[in-house]
């Protein structure tokens, strides 16, 4: 059975954006967030969700940083939150897919006012 993450993913917010995740193997998913205004692709982001001693690990480059490595600490009923409380923005990350929406939002950690929600649906 297929990652519930895996497929082409769109919304709509300021902008349009669009998620793209493909398995690499059994525990290894690869994405690709594009953030689009009038049709031309304003950022791109490469993410990789893998499973590394018994933990899922969600990782992302955060600008001059490098790569920032996100530790999941919850998983229920196709939720699953990361976290890494000692960067700056965003110190959580949270996927959720029920139906045919997938549901993601970045927050910091304890205040979850500042959170930046998306929503999106399968691309047809």
């Amino acid at each position: 059975m297929p990652h519930p993450l895996v497929g082409t993913w769109e919304g709509v917010g300021d902008a349009s954006y669009r998620e793209e995740w493909m398995p690499l193997g059994p525990s290894t998913f690869e994405g690709v967030s594009r953030t689009l205004e009038r049709g031309q692709v304003t950022s791109e982001e490469r993410m990789r969700l893998t499973l590394f001693a018994d933990q899922w690990v969600f990782m992302a480059p955060t600008g001059a940083s490098g790569v920032t490595s996100f530790v999941q600490v919850v998983t229920d009923d196709g939720t699953w939150i990361f976290e890494n409380r000692k960067h700056d923005l965003p110190q959580r990350i949270g996927y959720s897919v029920h139906a045919d929406t997938l549901r993601a939002y970045i927050a910091l950690w304890g205040d979850l006012g500042r959170r930046v929600d998306f929503v999106l649906t399968p691309s047809k």
